[in-house]
């Protein structure tokens, strides 16, 4: 089975040097799956039956880029026995979708989210709401774990 780890396009595909001079080369890469990964590029010279040379084009594949909009979220004072709601802010920074799902470490306490999932499209801003309805003035603590599909783990 032959599987692609990633493509290239080159620009210009064709052209003439002349004598003594240099010319530049853009090449773009997309990486199709995660990881490190090597391929060849090979330049040709019109009227040569072999490559004139061969280059080595290496890539680290990454999955999406999701920043938060804080690390901690504190209630503050907060009325018992209503409903408080605060957001927090993802932002996708990447060219690709971003799958995610988040969850709260604790169950049992007063904190919930009602959205537990999707998928952000690049460039995308989601507010996730998390609400907190106490029934008594102790103060209570939890922790959201936001998981991110094919992204760097981050803590």
């Amino acid at each position: 089975m032959l599987r692609t780890i990633g493509l290239y396009e080159a620009a210009p595909e064709k052209g003439t040097i002349p004598a003594h001079a240099d010319v530049d080369l853009l090449v773009r890469f997309t990486a199709v799956r995660l990881g490190p990964m090597s391929l060849p590029l090979h330049v040709r010279i019109a009227g040569m039956t072999t490559n004139a040379f061969r280059l080595d084009l290496n890539a680290m594949g990454m999955g999406p880029n999701v920043l938060l909009s804080a690390t901690k979220i504190d209630w503050g004072k907060t009325e018992v026995l209503k409903h408080a709601k605060r957001s927090l802010l993802l932002t996708n920074e990447s060219l690709i979708p971003a799958q995610y799902s988040a969850i709260l470490r604790k169950s049992g306490t007063p904190f919930s989210l009602s959205t537990t999932g999707g998928t952000l499209a690049p460039g995308e801003v989601f507010e996730l709401p998390i609400s907190v309805h106490l029934d008594d003035t102790v103060k209570v603590a939890n922790e959201l774990i936001l998981q991110i599909k094919d992204a760097p783990e981050r803590i």
